[in-house]
């Protein structure tokens, strides 16, 4: 993005990562917020490196939650210089509504565990404060429309070049 006018973002790295449906990560020890040792396994954690039009596309399952957080996807976006120096990354954090979180957490494959605790309102990511008074997680909260195979979102990421 320079001033008002914005251009696709090429050859960038997009890393994304999350929860599964009981709310445990790959490549984490136990202890804090999970009870399974996943160290060295790499399920749910993916990147793909964004085309000419600036675009990356994953495939996943919907994320599960964990104590102390509400539903969320991680994310992170990496440029490298010709030697393959990294030259530039952002780390955030994508979320999904309530009403349609608590629709999947509906389904047996989410509701083992009973109900989630934290929702957006009361996470202490999505509720931080920008100067504009509006939520942080507001401004990231994916786009998400129902498909023939389960849900798309889609989100738009511009980074001022200066």
């Amino acid at each position: 993005m320079d001033g008002n006018r914005s251009y696709p973002l090429s050859n960038a790295y997009v890393d994304v990562w999350h929860a599964d449906a009981s709310g445990a990560y790959s490549d984490e020890n136990n202890g804090g917020i999970q009870s399974e040792n996943t160290v060295g396994q790499t399920w749910l954690r993916g990147y793909q490196v964004t085309g000419a039009d600036g675009k990356a596309t994953f495939q996943t399952i919907y994320p599960g939650w964990y104590q102390g957080r509400t539903i969320h996807i991680h994310f992170k976006v990496r440029r490298y210089s010709a030697s393959g120096s990294e030259t530039y990354e952002f780390t955030s954090q994508l979320f999904m509504d309530d009403s349609l979180n608590d629709t999947v957490m509906g389904n047996p494959l989410y509701n083992t565990r009973g109900t989630r605790s934290v929702y957006n309102s009361t996470d202490n990511i999505y509720s931080n404060r920008q100067a504009d008074g509006t939520t942080v997680g507001s401004d990231l909260t994916l786009n998400i429309t129902r498909s023939d195979e389960g849900y798309v979102g889609t989100f738009a990421v511009a980074f001022n070049s200066e």
